[in-house]
């Protein structure tokens, strides 16, 4: 069993029902050890005193269609945020220059989107 200091925190953004499409309950009871899935109920806005205390803890917001915009406001609230991972294509709608700024790595799933 891993430490669970050591695990990396994650935080969903996107609607509910895009979560569940995407993310079903089986594929979410199947995270590696190592990471540690803060909420099945994803972040829907990032304005409201729930999101910032998951945005306080996560360090991989996994995020799509539909996350609201990723501005320095939200990136204040997420300070141990270091990755995000977009579960669609194109991530410019909700990742900008502030993002960019603060040195986050940021992946998405336009190259799988592409193959259907």
């Amino acid at each position: 069993m891993s430490d669970p200091s050591s695990r990396l925190n994650i935080a969903l953004a996107m609607p509910q029902d895009v979560a569940r499409r995407v993310f079903p309950a089986r594929l979410l009871d199947r995270l590696e050890p190592g990471l540690n899935l803060l909420s099945t109920e994803p972040l829907q806005e990032f304005d409201s005193e729930r999101s910032r205390a998951l945005l306080a803890s996560t360090d991989i917001l996994i995020t799509g269609w539909g996350c609201p915009q990723l501005d320095e406001t939200v990136l204040d609230a997420a300070p141990n945020l270091r990755y995000i991972l977009h579960a669609a294509g194109s991530a410019k709608h909700h990742v900008g220059q502030a993002c960019w700024d603060r040195g986050l790595q940021v992946s998405t799933a336009a190259e799988a989107n592409a193959v259907p």
